[in-house]
């Protein structure tokens, strides 16, 4: 999309019309209604991949308050059971995430609801709360 504006106007709102372009946007400003300049929003850098172990040592949980906390809010601990996984082998790859993976296929399984702000999840059906 391309946006024209005056050189007055950019003067008086340019952090506005910057933030509204969208990746690859042009706003050009025009002097005696010539282009004179041509901003154009960058593309956000493709982000690194993840390596595994990163966080190593990062988060540390000890066992009895996780106990604790399992017990606290009358959770259940749901084990991982040969239909989940036979599920799993036949589910396409929307989330790239085995261990997500697994717990769509528990949540179909088990007619279970996710909680998670991860929308890869709606692919598969699974009702999503967050």
């Amino acid at each position: 999309m391309s946006t024209t504006v005056t050189m007055a106007e950019a003067q008086a709102h340019l952090p506005e019309l910057v933030a509204r372009l969208g990746s690859g946007d042009e706003l050009i400003i025009t002097q005696d209604q010539r282009p004179v300049a041509k901003l154009v929003r960058e593309k956000p850098p493709a982000r690194k991949p993840r390596k595994a172990g990163n966080c190593i040592g990062m988060i540390r949980i000890v066992a009895d308050d996780m106990q604790r906390g399992i017990q606290g809010n009358d959770f259940d601990i749901l084990p991982i059971e040969t239909r989940h996984t036979s599920l799993l082998t036949s589910m396409p790859f929307h989330h790239h995430d085995p261990f997500d993976r697994l717990l769509a296929a528990q949540a179909l399984a088990e007619k279970m609801p996710i909680v998670s702000a991860d929308s890869p999840f709606d692919a598969y059906g699974v009702t999503r709360l967050w």
